[in-house]
């Protein structure tokens, strides 16, 4: 078990930058579908997603943290994640071109 658990740790990273790719996509099909609405309809969107997230953030008890030493290994396991999300897409760019 113990060993499942290390591997997780592993490819958790992995798995998580490679399904940030199609998501990210989705989100500027989404943000293209807001740029063409009016003005006044793009500060309702920006109002109700804030409100939302930060409501999110209050349920799971977020807090941010204050110092470095504060990050959790999730934390620094989201980091790498982001990291390698953005080296997945710049290869596929690359790969476009």
């Amino acid at each position: 078990m113990e060993m499942l658990t290390e591997l997780l740790a592993y490819i958790g990273p992995t798995v998580v930058a490679i399904l940030t790719v199609p998501l990210m996509r989705g989100i500027k099909y989404v943000v293209t579908v807001v740029d063409k609405l009016p003005a006044w309809v793009q500060q309702l969107v920006t109002v109700v997603l804030a409100f939302g997230l930060t409501q999110l953030g209050a349920l799971t008890n977020m807090v941010l943290p204050e110092s470095l030493h504060l990050f959790t290994d999730a934390d620094v396991a989201g980091l790498i994640s982001a990291g390698m999300a953005f080296a997945i897409h710049a290869g596929q760019k690359a790969k476009e071109s």
